[in-house]
């Protein structure tokens, strides 16, 4: 087992690059942690998925309050993974440029690891979001599904004209089709938001 130390990391449910930190994030710094060298298409697949790992696999840190915590590296770029005690990732970290580049370093030439795990849900959807997008998106979201619990049906009406330039009558097809426009189409969350800023 391949070992570095003194690595700064930032744990979350999304991955973030380091330059998206914000200072009220819970950073911790690990004295030394395991790391694993990966195919391009594990490091991709853990990356951009949640999954769980064998149990037989998973390697464990000897410092009890950083248990199940290690890196993994394609030889290119470095990430952290967090496990819960099922071997689930449900949190992932970037490292800071000049760690990051450091560790590619000593380990691009060590063999691949053989690990096993499969893939339980796909995040790419937001892969290419920044932090911001991702919030914006939530909040949105959550705002819209304030209206459709409030019954507010004529904002919701309202919205539908604006995002498409056409009335629909029936909330519940005009409230879902605003919903799945929020996860998949930038532009037209974009619109959405400036309506809830304009009317807060």
């Amino acid at each position: 087992m391949n070992y570095v130390y003194d690595v700064m990391l930032n744990f979350q449910k999304d991955f973030f690059d380091f330059y998206e930190w914000n200072i009220e994030d819970k950073l911790i710094n690990i004295h030394k942690i395991p790391i694993l060298k990966v195919s391009n298409q594990d490091f991709k697949n853990i990356k951009n998925s949640q999954v769980k790992f064998d149990k037989s696999f998973i390697p464990k840190n000897k410092n009890q309050k950083h248990n199940h915590v290690f890196l993994i590296s394609n030889g290119k770029n470095v990430i952290g993974i967090k496990l819960n005690k099922n071997g689930t990732n449900y949190y992932k970290s970037s490292l800071l440029l000049n760690d990051e580049e450091e560790i590619v370093n000593n380990i691009k030439k060590k063999e691949n690891n053989k690990i096993k795990y499969k893939i339980i849900k796909n995040n790419n959807k937001n892969y290419y979001l920044t932090r911001n997008e991702r919030k914006r998106k939530k909040e949105v979201y959550q705002k819209l599904h304030k209206l459709f619990q409030n019954k507010e049906e004529e904002k919701i009406k309202y919205i539908y004209l604006e995002c498409f330039n056409k009335t629909e009558n029936n909330v519940i097809k005009a409230y879902n089709i605003i919903k799945k426009e929020i996860l998949t189409n930038n532009i037209t969350c974009d619109k959405i938001y400036n309506f809830f800023n304009i009317n807060k």
